[in-house]
């Protein structure tokens, strides 16, 4: 028997450094979260969590698929001109980036034959 999980990703805090009443220093204040970066940290730790939970359960891992998905934004401009005002000019821009939705984590059931010993510390 095989278990097919899905770990998601979140993406990084982002904020800024103010300046406050009650410090010397200033304090970073969370604004939002990132659009494209994401928290490795946590993924790296909810992945811990998946893997123990699975070995506890009686499974082996055998594979962690990253999911990547994309965004994308762009913008163009159309503006009059040319040769006699009878053209048209303008320009655009477009750009595009991916990042690591998640983590597909595949894992099959081992038998108590096959499960390791705990050992002892």
């Amino acid at each position: 028997m095989n278990r097919v999980i899905h770990v998601p990703a979140h993406f990084c805090e982002v904020g800024k450094h103010e300046t406050v009443d009650y410090s010397d220093e200033p304090v970073w204040t969370k604004t939002g979260y990132s659009k494209s970066v994401v928290d490795s940290v946590r993924l790296t730790e909810d992945l811990q969590k998946a893997v123990e939970t699975l070995n506890q359960d009686g499974f082996e891992v055998i594979s962690i698929t990253p999911i990547t998905s994309g965004d994308y934004d762009f913008k163009a401009l159309l503006e009059p001109g040319g040769r006699g005002d009878n053209g048209y000019g303008g320009y655009g821009y477009g750009y595009g980036y991916s990042y690591t939705q998640g983590l597909i984590v595949t894992a099959r059931q081992v038998s108590v034959a096959e499960r390791p010993t705990p050992k002892p510390y």
